[in-house]
């Protein structure tokens, strides 16, 4: 299975390769995805009506997920080169606010590839609460009229704590770890290493290039008519 999939037309761009454990991770979504929306289907939950002008903004708010998706990896491959480093120095630039300029853009990515999973759903389904949270729209999903089996199989792939933590701004860095926070008392969520991060953050940008394309394979199969 692995080797039948041509893995550079599935990543979001170019720059995102997919790794060993991406694409066992991209195995494992791709099924439970199709689940999903095939229950909805069968509970008459998927929507056969597309405006042209939604589709258009819709299509707004990927590319600007995906541009941010390539200024990342651009930041990781330029952050290798001591040329670009030096070049930022007159800017006020050093080694350390580089790396934090790494650190945000990804915590950026990382949100607004969260949010495009959830916008995604929203827009493809019908009777889930438009302006949900990506929490509550899954409690929605869990109901016995929409996808509750495929959701329950979903749910531990979507980091709704690790996105609110990055979204609320309870996040930062402390003795060169990552460290993210429960609440506004600071208690602690998790402390993790950037490699952790990147593999989390890698997490939910797999899910929701799977899904994106799952829902083009339905569209050219008439699922969605």
């Amino acid at each position: 299975m692995t080797l039948s999939k041509d893995w550079t037309k599935l990543a979001a761009n170019p720059d995102d390769a997919f790794g060993k454990k991406e694409k066992a991770l991209w195995l494992k979504l791709e099924p439970i995805i199709g689940e999903l929306l095939d229950e909805l289907k069968g509970h008459g939950k998927i929507e056969t009506v597309f405006v042209g002008a939604e589709m258009d903004d819709l299509e707004v708010v990927i590319r600007n997920q995906q541009k941010c998706a390539l200024n990342y990896n651009r930041l990781i491959h330029a952050g290798t080169a001591s040329a670009f480093l030096d070049a930022l120095v007159p800017f006020g630039f050093d080694e350390y606010s580089t790396a934090d300029l790494f650190v945000q853009t990804a915590i950026l990515l990382t949100i607004l590839t969260s949010e495009l999973f959830r916008i995604l759903l929203l827009f493809h389904a019908k009777g889930l609460n438009s302006e949900g949270t990506l929490g509550s729209m899954l409690h929605e999903l869990r109901g016995t009229e929409f996808a509750p089996k495929a959701v329950a199989k979903l749910r531990q792939y979507v980091g709704i704590e690790f996105r609110n933590a990055l979204a609320h701004g309870l996040v930062g860095t402390k003795a060169k770890k990552i460290v993210l926070y429960k609440n506004c008392k600071f208690e602690i969520l998790e402390i993790m290493d950037l490699a952790d991060f990147m593999m989390r953050s890698k997490t939910q940008s797999v899910m929701t290039q799977c899904l994106v394309n799952v829902i083009v394979e339905r569209k050219r199969a008439g699922f969605f008519h």
